[in-house]
Parts: C-alpha cells; sequence; structure tokens
C-alpha cells in the first residue's frame, strides 16, 4: 500500500528532504486483529540515504494502536512553518505545536506528549539525529522500538514533524469472523507445539543467535575484513551473547500480537553512577558495535543502543560508519586531525 501510494503521487526526482517528499505509517490487514505476529507497522518514504525506495518496519505497539483510530495508513506531506507533532485519535486529527519539544531526545519527546495529551498515546518520535537532517536518522517508539532503517527520521524532521501520537479503540471489521476465529485457533495450537528452544529465544532474545553468527562469519567483523579466529574467538564473542544480558533484566515483554515475548527492559549502572533504565540491545545493534569495533564489554553494548535511541540514530548504520572510519583511519584515509574534537 505504501508502495503504490508513493509512486502514485510522488513525482520523479522528489527531493527526499523536501516539501514534495511524502512519508507515511502504514499498517497490514491483520493488524489490529488477533492473528499472531500482526503488530507491526512500517514507515515508508523516498530514503534520504540512497535516493531510492525507503522503508523501515518497527514493532511495539504503536501499529495497533493506529489501525484501532479507523485508519490503515496515514501520509504526510508539505513542511509545516514551526516543529509539530501530529494527534490521532477516534474524534481528531490534528497538528499541535512541538516547539518546546524540539531539541529534546526520543524518551522525553515521548513522555511530555504522553503528559500533555494522554498517557495511552503510543508515540513514534525523532531525536536531534532526526531534527538535524541525518541520513541515518530513524524513528523510535516506546523508547526501543525503532524503525531504523533508510534515514526516515530526517525525512520527518524536515518537514518539522517531532512525532506521530495515536491512540484508537475501534475494532478492525473482519468480513467473515467465524472463519478468521477458526484460523486463529489453529495458529493458537501450532505454537503450542512450538520446539523447546522458543524457551530459550523469549528469555534471551536475538542476542542468543550473536557468537553463532560470529563463527560462521555471518555478524561483520572489523568491517568485514577480520577473522573470528585471527582477531575475535568465540571466547569474545561469548561476553555478548544472550547469557550476558540475564543479569541486566528488569522484565521481559512482547510487541503487539506476539507471543515470542523475547524483548526485555534492562538496568544498569552507568559510569557516573546514574541507573539507567533501557531496552536490551538486538542482535543487529551487537555485531555492529560488537563484532563490527572488535569490543567485547557488555555495558559498553548497552550504552551505546540507550544514546542511539535517545538521540534517534539507526543503531546498526551507526556501528557501521564507526567500523569504517576505523578502518579509513588504520588505512591513514583518516588523520588524528580529522578524527580530534576540541570540547
Amino acid at each position: 500500500m505504501g508502495v503504490r501510494f508513493l509512486y502514485e503521487n510522488m513525482k520523479p526526482g522528489v527531493d527526499p528532504l523536501g516539501p514534495e517528499s511524502i512519508i507515511g505509517f502504514v499498517t497490514g490487514p491483520l493488524v489490529g486483529t488477533k492473528s499472531h505476529g500482526a503488530g507491526r507497522f512500517t514507515v515508508v518514504s523516498k530514503s534520504p540515504l540512497t535516493g531510492g525506495w525507503g522503508d523501515s518496519n518497527c514493532g511495539g505497539r504503536f501499529g495497533p494502536a493506529l489501525k484501532k483510530t479507523g485508519y490503515d495508513g496515514v501520509f504526510i506531506v508539505g513542511k509545516a512553518e514551526k516543529p509539530v507533532y501530529l494527534l490521532i485519535t477516534d474524534e481528531t486529527v490534528e497538528f499541535r505545536d512541538a516547539g518546546h519539544l524540539w531539541g529534546k531526545d526520543t524518551l522525553e519527546t515521548e513522555k511530555i506528549i504522553q503528559k500533555e495529551a494522554g498517557s495511552n498515546l503510543k508515540v513514534a518520535a525523532i531525536g536531534q539525529a532526526g531534527e538535524t537532517l541525518s541520513k541515518i536518522a530513524g524513528i523510535i517508539h516506546d523508547h526501543g522500538r525503532a524503525a531504523g532503517r533508510s534515514g526516515l527520521g530526517a525525512v520527518m524532521g524536515s518537514k518539522n514533524l517531532k512525532a506521530v501520537a495515536v491512540y484508537g479503540t475501534q475494532e478492525v471489521p473482519i468480513a467473515n469472523e467465524e472463519g478468521f476465529n477458526r484460523v486463529v485457533a489453529k495458529m493458537r495450537e501450532c505454537l503450542k507445539k512450538l520446539p523447546e528452544d522458543v524457551e530459550n529465544w523469549r528469555k534471551l532474545g536475538t542476542p542468543m543467535v550473536y557468537d553463532l553468527d560470529v563463527s560462521i562469519q555471518d555478524a561483520p567483523i572489523q568491517n568485514w575484513k577480520g577473522l573470528y579466529k585471527e582477531v575475535y574467538p568465540l571466547e569474545r564473542a561469548r561476553k555478548l551473547n544472550g547469557d550476558a544480558f540475564i543479569g541486566y533484566v528488569k522484565k521481559r515483554y512482547g510487541c503487539a500480537q506476539c507471543t515470542l515475548v523475547c524483548g526485555a527492559v534492562l538496568e544498569y549502572t552507568d559510569s557516573n553512577g546514574n541507573v539507567i533504565i533501557t531496552h536490551r540491545p538486538e542482535y543487529e545493534t551487537i555485531a555492529a558495535f560488537g563484532s563490527n569495533c572488535l569490543i567485547d564489554d557488555v555495558e559498553t553494548i548497552i550504552k551505546a543502543n540507550e544514546l542511539c535511541n535517545r538521540f534517534g540514530f539507526d543503531t546498526i548504520s551507526v556501528g557501521v560508519c564507526i567500523a569504517f572510519a576505523m578502518e579509513c583511519y588504520e588505512k591513514g584515509i583518516l588523520t588524528e586531525k580529522d578524527v580530534t574534537v576540541s570540547i
């Protein structure tokens, strides 16, 4: 639906960060129903990073909340004169002033919008990365669920659109509810017969596969030029596998309509003595900052993930950029002068 709408309504050659660019938040036909796994949404636009098609998929609970407002999707075009956020509920669709939110990180933005417009709202927001039009800016929901790829946070920033906040109570109509319920019941029976290692997935999340993927060279190592046996052996990779995060888990959670429940909220104390509550990094984030940058310290990865989520960066792109810069420095393409920052 997103592809079709953009293809029919955007002229060729449109600047992805120009006012004629369109950005959409779209749901699938089963989102908001009882169907297993149908709780996600996709952000679509022309990518400022590639100049081609851009989409990014996200979990959490924003998708069903949008669908239950009565809309399958929402598309935004133009540019606001000043920062705004879009509020969609059963009764209203309106742009509200976001001047007081500009410069805030994604967590602060979400909390402020919920405080002033309704605690039930699900908020997808950009941070400082999107505001400054970084081409690796993502859109963050629930502090840790990210539509991170394609630089679509920059598209929101170019429109002065700080966030989209939604909440609905409508039921998604089903043409043949009796038949649909039979299918859902079959799905539930199948899910009861899942193999035992599914419980490990629920306990450990996507980090469960990290050390395995390092061992088969499926995870990037040293900007894809390193061999795990030479520079990042398994004893290092195991420091960042699923078990490495167990001691930090405060609670486990699942995205909407998903029975795997593979997410986790962590609690740790940083080097300044601050207690941080944050989401457990996903496998891709661990690989981007871990093996790719030759890091094996779990709290460094947790902190990097937290900062990216707050500022609204795609964690994969940030880790890859750092690893690329490291190799450029090693080869003399970047010099000490290039990487020295005066504060």
